[in-house]
């Protein structure tokens, strides 16, 4: 009796390991996604979905893509209809679209990784996709859920956004399998988990880079030196004024250092002092500053 209990147990062990996930060697799946955004350049909304071989070489990426070459793919996507291939699968929008279109892969699903990518990132839950998450799951024993751009969601608190990823039918991938593959900046092309300490990464939900850009716009005023004098602050202060220009501070600053070559060189304030006393005149160099003011307009 106890010899059958302990059989019992060993068959359970081998069947629920049967369903356990080894962690995605980031790295493997860089060079495969990477591979796949080259081959097939469908534009920035589309999905697919790759039934690549366990342990592929990346280097070798072509032998997987060579049943399903990228003009058909791309012709068959433009016309609006789904691709349904050997390994590929994809289609123009939601990721819905594709995952609907799988089942021929689950009896290939051993020895094979699925990989589903999407151009962007899902913003609503799309109708059946939790069921359709589903079927991967059941399915194949490795699998990742892959996109590239997050949606830029202006004042938008991380919390928050980590909290509606988290409601999305695509998350019942998993966070650990699920990854955001993208360049930041000038680094080089990188998957990177949307799990991070049991939670949604933050990279996974706001493009801290894009808000990084937004808020340069006054960041090219502040390179005119500091220090330059009195009369520098005055032309700063006339130049950015009441806008958002980048150029139009530094255009009154180089007016007057055109009609003033002398004052520009000398930061001490000296000509500038001299400048201010004919504020009342009719001195050449502070009309040069009315038209500054003007051009801004």
């Amino acid at each position: 009796m106890a010899g059958l209990c302990w059989v019992a147990v060993v068959l359970a062990f081998f069947l629920s390991a049967g369903n356990s996930l080894a962690a995605v060697d980031q790295n493997w799946l860089t060079s495969i996604i990477d591979g796949i955004k080259n081959e097939y350049a469908l534009g920035d909304t589309f999905s697919l979905a790759v039934n690549v071989p366990q342990n592929q070489d990346p280097n070798t990426l072509q032998q997987v893509f060579q049943d399903d070459p990228a003009d058909k793919v791309i012709q068959t996507v433009s016309g609006g209809q789904v691709y349904q291939g050997t390994r590929v699968v994809a289609a123009a929008g939601a990721v819905a679209r594709v995952l609907e279109n799988i089942q021929p892969f689950i009896k290939s699903s051993q020895g094979n990784f699925l990989v589903i990518y999407s151009k962007e990132s899902p913003t609503a839950n799309e109708d059946g996709v939790a069921g359709k998450v589903n079927d991967v799951i059941q399915n194949w024993s490795g699998y990742a859920f892959v996109f590239s751009k997050v949606v830029n969601v202006p004042d938008a608190d991380v919390s928050q956004l980590s909290e509606s990823f988290k409601q999305l039918g695509i998350s019942k991938f998993g966070l650990d399998n699920i990854f955001r593959c993208y360049k930041p900046g000038d680094d080089p092309f990188q998957c990177t988990s949307c799990s991070s300490g049991g939670d949604v990464a933050p990279t996974c939900v706001a493009d801290n880079s894009l808000s990084n850009q937004e808020q340069g716009v006054g960041g090219e005023v502040s390179t005119v030196p500091p220090g330059a004098g009195t009369g520098t602050d005055t032309g700063l202060s006339i130049g950015t004024g009441g806008g958002r220009g980048k150029g139009k501070g530094r255009q009154v600053k180089v007016s007057r250092c055109k009609g003033r070559k002398r004052g520009c060189k000398r930061r001490k304030g000296g000509k500038v002092r001299k400048g201010r006393k004919q504020r009342g005149g009719k001195g050449k160099k502070w009309g040069k500053v009315r038209r500054g003011r003007r051009g801004k307009g």
